[in-house]
């Protein structure tokens, strides 16, 4: 019931905000020409005429200082987030590139502790931190950091991604040059999984199983099955694609 007043009482700010700034905006003197219209054409009491001057004033005087405290904004519109100083929308808009590293770090561990706690079924007081330290790290280096930086700054630039995807399937299959480029995109992601992220994922994950604390031991154990792996790899990857 509270949260139901509390925005109902938001969405009201709202309305009324944009019309006093509005109707501002447009005749900034708006208050002394309506006191003169009420004046001439409804009232013949001077004192009707001061009361609804000092109304509009006093609703002007408080959006201003509802502005000065960053409760809504100079064009009376929006509100800020329950007064908080803080919007997660405007932060994932305004810095996209941490958002994603700490999206895909959060991701990364919470899936190797749900592999512990609910498949392995692993004791709360038994979970292995160490590992799930290096899962997090996996996700934010290579799935936040790499990820981010091929598929905006790189992939997106090769390749009019937006264009194709908009089309109907009927425009797509007469569509030479997106499908030649369709190709392309296919062969050089698959290069990127194929040589950049099943090593890197090996490594990691012999960082994780191999039992030793020497990187080199990690670097050595991942190509080994990263080499073993290959071709079945190769296959899964073109199947998934």
């Amino acid at each position: 019931m509270l949260e139901r007043q509390s925005f109902s009482t938001q969405g009201f700010v709202h309305y009324r905000s944009s019309q006093i700034f509005r109707e501002f905006k447009e005749k900034p003197f708006f208050v002394n020409e309506q006191a003169s219209d009420i004046s001439n054409d409804k009232f013949d009491s001077g004192s009707s005429v001061a009361d609804a001057s000092t109304s509009k004033n006093d609703e002007i005087m408080a959006m201003t200082s509802m502005i000065e405290k960053n409760i809504i904004s100079d064009d009376g519109l929006e509100l800020d987030d329950a007064g908080s100083g803080f919007s997660y929308g405007e932060f994932a808009k305004s810095y996209p590139f941490i958002n994603n590293v700490m999206i895909a770090s959060l991701k990364t561990a919470a899936a190797d502790f749900i592999a512990q706690s609910v498949i392995a079924q692993t004791p709360l007081d038994q979970i292995d931190w160490e590992r799930n330290l290096l899962f997090g790290a996996f996700g934010a280096f290579y799935l936040g950091m790499f990820q981010y930086a091929y598929q905006v700054n790189i992939f997106k630039k090769l390749f009019d991604v937006d264009k194709f995807t908009s089309q109907s399937w009927e425009e797509k299959l007469k569509d030479g040059p997106g499908l030649k480029a369709l190709a392309a995109q296919t062969a050089l992601d698959l290069t990127v999984l194929t040589a950049i992220y099943l090593p890197t994922f090996y490594i990691f994950k012999a960082s994780v199983f191999s039992g030793s604390t020497d990187p080199i031991v990690w670097a050595s154990t991942g190509f080994d099955t990263y080499q073993t792996n290959f071709a079945k790899d190769e296959i899964d990857l073109i199947k998934v694609w």
